[in-house]
């Protein structure tokens, strides 16, 4: 996985996400992967997690989640701290909800990310 295939690897592990993709495509020719992430899976991600009503979906999610946090590109490291894990951090609640899920790698970072946000 790379930055630049980020996008489509993600699709196709989590393809619940693709109506909302191309929903957010009807507005943009060609979209970054942190806009991807930023408005189109981080709001799925969230509602997940607040309804809780599917966990192997979630699972699914946070597994790519952490092949995110040990891929070897630092854009995809980016795309994880900056763009999902910092919103998950936003809210206490969906954050503890979040963690009962991510892999040692993700939650690491996760942890990096709040300590420096001071939460």
């Amino acid at each position: 996985m790379d930055y630049n295939n980020v996008v489509q690897k993600m699709l196709k592990v989590i393809p619940e996400v693709t109506p909302l993709y191309e929903k957010e495509l009807e507005w943009w020719d060609e979209i970054l992967p942190h806009i991807v992430f930023g408005d189109v899976v981080n709001p799925y991600i969230i509602r997940l997690l607040r309804e809780g009503n599917d966990e192997q979906i979630a699972k699914n999610v946070f597994n790519f989640l952490e092949e995110m946090a040990i891929c070897s590109d630092e854009k995809v490291h980016e795309i994880l701290a900056v763009t999902v894990l910092e919103q998950l951090g936003d809210d206490p609640t969906i954050l503890e909800e979040a963690r009962r899920y991510m892999g040692n790698e993700t939650k690491k970072i996760s942890d990096e990310v709040e300590k420096g946000w001071g939460r």
